[in-house]
């Protein structure tokens, strides 16, 4: 079931903040607060809300590239994460140090 724009506008988790990035396609992510910002080879900003119990992204890139517009936090931890992205795979995120 998917999750409807908007959703439930929850709080992002604390967990989730700070700076998080891939080993193998050079993508950061950086959370404060609600506001995301995604740097690689496209720069994209958005917002992270809680929606039907998970961390939705939703982002829009300065190129008008949609490869990573909405994915879907699974696995947080202190130390990574796996973000689903709708139509492209998945992301494995390690906390920057």
């Amino acid at each position: 079931m998917a999750a409807t724009p908007g959703g439930s506008g929850g709080k992002a988790d604390a967990l989730l903040s700070g700076t998080w990035g891939t080993r193998t396609s050079l993508v950061v992510l950086r959370v404060r607060g609600r506001a995301v910002e995604m740097m690689g080879a496209h720069h994209c900003q958005g917002e992270v809300a809680k929606e039907g119990g998970l961390h939705v992204i939703r982002l829009t890139c300065d190129d008008g590239n949609t490869d990573r517009s909405v994915g879907r936090v699974y696995g947080l931890s202190a130390d990574g994460m796996t973000v689903e992205w709708e139509g492209l795979g998945a992301d494995s995120f390690e906390r920057a140090r």
